[in-house]
């Protein structure tokens, strides 16, 4: 069995995932977060569907991959996040000021020759540190059930806390791992 509008989907998300990388507003993003968030709804439906008109009973031991991959805490926040954003007005992402910081850096080092001649180093003045705005994600509601946002620790050992493309990139493989391991069965 095939999943062909379920792999189409989730190259759509691919691409939305990208641009929602690229955002350059608020407003951009949350565009492309949505159109995201329904490829992978909609590539979950078309499983569950195809399954279905394969005669699968909902019970049958075919559905677990994809019964997993809806169970993991990414795919829950994203789908919820789905439903949230159609059914209320509650926000699930917002901008995450930036910040602009200057700290003196440490004294310079001065060596008297023996000639007496003095030799200092050249130095920074000041040090400054630029953080960006970002638009981060946050937890939301449905039906009285809260679904945190799944935090990642990054290779550099910072926790990626709230990022979307993270996030994105882990519940498209979940959903493909989901569909490869059914096409096996």
């Amino acid at each position: 069995m095939k999943f062909t509008e379920a792999e189409e989907q989730l190259k759509f998300a691919e691409d939305f995932l990208e641009r929602v990388g690229n955002s350059e507003s608020h407003q951009e993003f949350k565009k492309w977060w949505q159109a995201f968030r329904n490829c992978l709804a909609t590539a979950c439906y078309s499983i569950r569907n195809q399954l279905k008109n394969a005669d699968y009973q909902k019970n049958h031991r075919i559905y677990q991959a994809i019964n997993k991959a809806e169970d993991q805490l990414e795919l829950q926040y994203i789908i919820q996040a789905r439903h949230s954003s159609f059914h209320r007005i509650d926000p699930v992402s917002e901008v995450s000021p930036g910040s602009i910081s200057y700290y003196a850096p440490e004294p310079p080092t001065v060596e008297v020759q023996e000639d007496g001649s003095i030799v200092a180093p050249a130095h920074n003045l000041l040090n400054i540190k630029i953080v960006r705005p970002r638009i981060k994600l946050i937890p939301v509601s449905n039906r009285g059930m809260v679904y945190s946002v799944p935090e990642y620790e990054s290779v550099s050992g910072v926790a990626t806390e709230h990022d979307p493309i993270t996030l994105g990139t882990v519940a498209i493989s979940q959903i493909r791992k989901a569909v490869e391991e059914i096409e096996k069965k």
